[in-house]
């Protein structure tokens, strides 16, 4: 992590999940971490070369705490007292296996519905491949709250893998405990990282996308499956995002607007975290945008089973606090927190995809720089 990247915030502090002691990289934190938790470890990639009896077997190991480091369940519970202090679970020791119900075959895929135990523990409820679009994987599930008529509904877009071919599906539930799958379907539902807003946007859901595979774009769906057409937004603008930009979970809606963190890959496929702000009435256009990124591998960081990598698919608003989880080169987790003040106050006016004729996006006089964002 650069010096500047952390100056963002005297509160923005990190420490990973495993047995030894928290490391801070700059600033105090409020968090303190479980001595009794192991780290997470992602086995992310790793199943996709092997074969069927092989995968079943990598998945076993890696929901099931042996005592080895290559061995680690791969979701824990948590909790965040009202202070900011995070304590994490220890591991659970089993998986839960779902049931399948209402499995619905379609020309564009299967629906299907599994359903956990009642007196299932949630850290013990591990949803596996279940049709032939997730034989080789499910990942990168971008959960968010949902509020309608209806009640609270949690949803997220995911990407299933078949071996070939990737696809985004959509997996929704209210309870923790029945989860129904489908396929993504139209035009604009061709990509991977598709993040879902909170709630509709006149009338609509509004999702973000990359169906280019270059820019993220705002597009629309009456039935929450069908995505189709859709407007370029954002473009990769800045050195450390100019091979590929990307989603880092559903926007989070502030009073000022709404904030979607992003990632952006540079040269050597260094991975990095950024942020923009949408406006709240048209989140396509863009009010505010980091030059440099909050969150990149520091150099203690940078090797794994996929190097030079942070990456997250999601964070929450706690008070005046974002709290932000991500992985570290696919092999273990660690978490930060930032001021929302101090990330707006260093956004300078956004980039989209073009300006207006005589419009540029140069810094206006006092604008704040990540190195005077400090708070």
């Amino acid at each position: 992590m650069t010096r500047a990247s952390w100056r963002i915030s005297a509160r923005l502090s990190r420490y990973d999940t495993t047995d030894s002691p928290p490391r801070f990289s700059f600033g105090r934190s409020r968090w303190r971490p479980s001595r009794q938790a192991p780290v997470s470890r992602s086995t992310k990639g790793v199943e996709r070369s092997l074969s069927p009896r092989n995968q079943a077997k990598a998945r076993a190991a890696s929901l099931r705490h042996c005592g080895s480091p290559r061995a680690r369940q791969a979701a824990r519970q948590a909790e965040i007292a009202a202070d900011g202090e995070v304590s994490v679970d220890p591991t659970s020791r089993l998986a839960t296996i779902a049931t399948l119900h209402n499995r619905m075959a379609r020309l564009d895929g299967e629906d299907v519905e599994v359903v956990f135990a009642a007196d299932s523990d949630i850290s013990e409820r591990v949803i596996f491949p279940v049709t032939a679009s997730q034989s080789n994987g499910i990942e990168d599930a971008r959960f968010v709250a949902f509020d309608e008529d209806e009640g609270t509904f949690y949803r997220a877009t995911y990407t299933a893998y078949d071996g070939r071919a990737i696809r985004s599906e959509l997996i929704e539930t209210r309870d923790f405990l029945s989860f129904r799958l489908s396929p993504l379907r139209g035009s604009s539902a061709v990509n991977k990282g598709m993040a879902l807003f909170p709630r509709k946007l006149g009338g609509r859901y509004a999702m973000i996308s990359r169906q280019d595979n270059e820019n993220l774009h705002l597009i629309y769906s009456d039935d929450l499956l069908t995505w189709s057409g859709g407007v370029a937004i954002l473009k990769p603008q800045y050195p450390w995002e100019f091979v590929q930009i990307g989603t880092c979970g559903s926007p989070i809606e502030l009073d000022e607007g709404w904030l979607l963190l992003i990632h952006g890959v540079g040269a050597v496929r260094k991975y990095a975290i950024g942020a923009v702000l949408l406006d709240k009435a048209d989140p396509s256009k863009v009010l505010g945008r980091l030059r440099q990124p909050f969150v990149q591998p520091e150099p203690s960081e940078r090797e794994g089973y996929v190097p030079n990598v942070v990456y997250t698919c999601g964070a929450m608003r706690h008070g005046d606090m974002i709290v932000l989880p991500y992985a570290v080169s696919d092999t273990f987790c660690h978490f930060a927190t930032v001021k929302v003040a101090a990330l707006l106050e260093a956004m300078e006016p956004g980039c989209a995809v073009t300006n207006a004729p005589g419009e540029d996006n140069r810094r206006p006089a006092g604008q704040p720089t990540l190195e005077s964002a400090k708070r």
